[in-house]
């Protein structure tokens, strides 16, 4: 069985479809159904998330060409989210169910709901940037001058008065003081000169510098003997650390992404025996081997019929067990051609007879399927 949610354009935001496809219902009056989700195994009730399970009432039933619809209300379509993984179950009036992993590739929440009560941000207005500021005024050009003619300047040259020929007594007056300044200058410079000789001349060891200064530099490769010296020693390279290995993706998320992809069945068979053995991980290889089965891979009708068989007791995650589901995936095992699908049918009939002779219902109405 297939299950796909979709929304309802007539119907407008907040309604939507459950399609489903490939499903053996027998009697369809009085249907109904329960969604639980896989993170935390919680059951939609008709107050929302809740521990334990409550099916919900079928609105309205479509049939359509390879299945039907059931059509789903504000009350189911705002507690969905895409990024989560869900099971469907649908119970009819006889009692049967069926069991199928519901996809959901997106959807439109009601204006009142909001989905699961989350607000969406108004996006902040857009900041203007502030305007540049303008340009600064270009110079002004400065004023050409108008050349002097040279009869003009001729004539100016006529009206200077002719130097004095010997300075006033104001002006030399204005010079004895700047001479004598530059006298105490030199004094004071010529004093410095000879302080800073003498205290060189006191200290031997600016003394002895000032002559090695002076000699030669010795002759590297004189007559001494070799200092002995010690082989160095070879230094020991310490390994470089190991880089730490980046964590690995979580199972779901490793499965959503396989399947985004064409999804060959073999390699998604391959890829849920390996996450079934992880943490958590039986949901997302449920995922995988149910899209395999349903495009013919004789393993993975196998595997798939594990999951809803009773006397299998291999991690089945949230796929709750169905004896008769697990029958029928055995029997198309089977007739694919799997050399497994008579031993698992046999253990499944040998569970059947054993709880029928307790005195179960449904075991009893098992016993006539095989």
């Amino acid at each position: 069985m297939k299950a796909i949610y979709t929304d309802d354009s007539g119907r407008g935001a907040g309604h939507g479809f459950l399609r489903i496809s490939d499903a053996q219902i027998g009697n369809m009056e009085g249907m109904r159904f329960s969604i639980k989700r896989g993170t935390d195994h919680n059951c939609l009730g008709p107050g929302g998330w809740q521990p334990a399970e409550s099916p919900l009432s079928a609105q309205r039933i479509t049939l359509s060409d390879d299945g039907f619809d059931i059509a789903v209300g504000p009350e189911v379509v705002d507690h969905l989210d895409t990024r989560e993984n869900y099971r469907l179950t649908l119970i009819n009036a006889d009692g049967a169910s069926s069991v199928a992993a519901l996809r959901v590739p997106e959807v439109t929440y009601s204006p009142v709901g909001g989905g699961q009560g989350m607000a969406v941000a108004a996006a902040p207005e857009p900041k203007l940037a502030p305007a540049p500021p303008p340009p600064p005024p270009p110079p002004a050009p400065e004023p050409e001058l108008d050349p002097v003619p040279e009869e003009d300047a001729d004539a100016s040259m006529d009206i200077l008065p002719p130097p004095d020929p010997a300075p006033s007594p104001a002006k030399g007056g204005a010079l004895k003081p700047l001479l004598l300044v530059l006298l105490l200058i030199a004094l004071a410079v010529g004093g410095f000169v000879a302080w800073k000789f003498w205290l060189d001349k006191e200290d031997p060891a600016k003394l002895a510098e000032n002559t090695n200064s002076t000699q030669p530099a010795e002759n590297t490769n004189s007559t001494r003997p070799a200092e002995n010296k010690e082989p160095a020693k070879e230094e020991q390279k310490t390994p470089a650390p190991e880089e730490p290995k980046a964590p690995s993706k979580p199972a779901l998320t490793q499965a959503r992404e396989h399947l985004a992809g064409p999804a060959d069945p073999t390699e998604s068979v391959n890829l849920a025996r390996k996450l079934r053995e992880e943490r958590d991980g039986a949901d997302a290889s449920f995922l995988l081997v149910e899209d395999a089965a349903q495009k013919g891979n004789a393993e993975a009708m196998l595997l798939t019929g594990g999951y809803f068989d009773p006397a299998d007791s291999a991690p089945a995650g949230s796929i709750k067990k169905d004896p008769a589901a697990a029958l029928t995936w055995y029997k198309k095992a089977k007739a694919a051609g799997s050399p497994e699908a008579d031993a698992r049918i046999a253990a499944l009939r040998s569970w059947a007879q054993a709880e029928a002779a307790k005195g179960s219902p449904e075991a009893r109405e098992l016993l006539k399927q095989f």
